[in-house]
């Protein structure tokens, strides 16, 4: 089922040619995705592409919408828009938890999203809207949460730029303001293995590794630092905690801003635990930073890797809108003094049903600790003496699931199996986070049964 208004699109459509590599409508110029289909009708353009790949169908639509006159404030227009663009079309039970960012052409963009399944499949719907002196402008994603669509989103949001009577701001780029801090006796920056990500740069820092990504659009520069690994003093989870209160001088328990603090436990199948605390500061609905801090136990040791970027939503480097490498950079580090963890142990802890939070038939594993799977097209049978037939086998190669199924097709991803809270730690859910290869985001799934 698509969106209402893209019947009307449809139905109202003057022109549909191929994508260039560059368009403009209205006050927006972009990037538009090479080879979608550009639909134009009164008041807006749009772009769309569909696509069945390995049995499943997958799609995305982005809407420019024409800007329009206003005296209202960004965060008024944002709700206005909401109401009319996602709200009554989709019937949208849920509220917005808008962000707010300050773009460096003067406008104020305010967006949020929201998971509604469409057909049996999951999809996302993310409105965009920029204001400025007396104009507003929206833009609408619809996508299918499956990691297909992240980088062309990603690009077109990277070359969106806006034209109006604002001064564009020529602030210096957002970045980190975190100082590594020197640990106590422990081990060298030099004990992290790891990818740098594609475009950033390693900096000189003193007792540290400081990458740093370019500069986007938009003034964004964000940056990952890997402090010297410290003797494990307690336990992980407070370890962890007590390193982000010594690094960003605040508590990570607390708080009722809006996205929530997440926090991750999990053991990587590279042999060590981890603990993760993702946690915004600012102002709920204003300026923002997005944090992540990982504490991983090497030996007797932890490792500390902090992340920082704009607010998580509009973030092109650990964002939901745009670009996500934080995935790429976890499943590419690894520590010197550690050994893989035990397969039978990762069998049993992925044993069982996992589906996506949606609860979409579409996107649902369920794997038996003797090595057989199914997928949501499997077909399973039961005797009394074997407990579970799949449609495939899997194996594990160092952070890799690899599923071969009985036709000898062959699907890889790099994975993990965590535990999430978003209440500081009062109730703890089951996830599975797999990442194909040439992927921009994961794919997560909760567990079933």
């Amino acid at each position: 089922m698509k969106v209402v208004w893209m019947a009307c699109v449809m139905a109202l459509a003057l022109t549909q040619s191929a994508v260039a590599q560059s368009d403009t409508f209205d006050v927006a110029t972009f990037a538009a995705p090479n080879g979608w289909k550009r639909t134009e009708s009164p008041g807006m353009v749009a772009f769309q592409h569909s696509q069945v790949r390995n049995g499943r169908f997958s799609s995305c639509q982005i809407f420019v919408f024409a800007s329009r006159t206003t005296d209202l404030s960004a965060v008024d227009n944002f709700e206005s828009e909401w109401n009319t663009k996602i709200a009554q079309p989709l019937r949208a039970p849920a509220r917005p938890h808008p962000q707010t960012d300050m773009r460096r052409d003067g406008w104020t963009a305010v967006s949020s999203f929201v998971d509604i399944p469409q057909n049996g499949l999951p999809y996302r719907t993310i409105l965009y809207t920029a204001t400025t002196s007396g104009r507003s402008v929206s833009l609408v994603v619809n996508y299918t949460v499956d990691g297909t669509y992240q980088a062309e989103i990603a690009r077109f949001f990277e070359s969106l730029q806006l034209r109006g009577p604002a001064t564009p701001q020529r602030s210096a780029p957002v970045q980190s303001s975190v100082a590594p801090t020197p640990a106590p006796d422990g081990g060298r920056p030099a004990d992290y293995v790891y990818t740098m990500p594609d475009a950033w740069t390693r900096q000189n820092a003193q007792n540290a590794i400081v990458l740093t990504s370019p500069v986007y659009q938009g003034g964004e520069r964000c940056q990952l630092t890997m402090l010297p690994m410290r003797p494990a003093t307690r336990g992980l989870p407070d370890d962890a905690l007590n390193i982000f209160r010594e690094v960003f001088k605040t508590e990570p328990l607390t708080g009722d801003i809006y996205p929530p603090t997440i926090l991750i436990r999990g053991t990587s199948p590279q042999g060590w635990d981890y603990f993760i605390v993702k946690k915004p500061l600012g102002p709920s609905g204003g300026a923002q930073i997005g944090t992540i801090l990982l504490v991983a136990k090497a030996g007797n040791n932890l490792a500390a890797v902090v992340g920082t970027s704009k607010t998580f939503m509009v973030s092109n480097c650990f964002g939901e809108l745009v670009r996500d490498v934080w995935p790429s950079f976890f499943y590419s580090l690894q520590f010197t003094n550690t050994a893989a963890q035990d397969q039978a142990a990762m069998r049993e802890r992925l044993a069982g049903v996992w589906i996506t939070a949606t609860a979409s038939v579409a996107l649902r594993y369920e794997f038996s600790a003797d090595g057989r799977y199914a997928d949501a097209a499997g077909v399973r049978r039961r005797t009394s003496t074997t407990a579970f037939f799949g449609n495939g086998s899997y194996s594990f190669d160092g952070n890799t699931l690899v599923m071969t199924d009985d036709d000898k097709g062959r699907t890889t991803a790099q994975f993990r199996i965590a535990q999430e809270s978003k209440d500081f730690g009062a109730r703890w859910s089951d996830t599975l986070c797999l990442l194909s290869p040439g992927g921009t985001g994961e794919v997560c799934y909760q567990r079933d049964r």
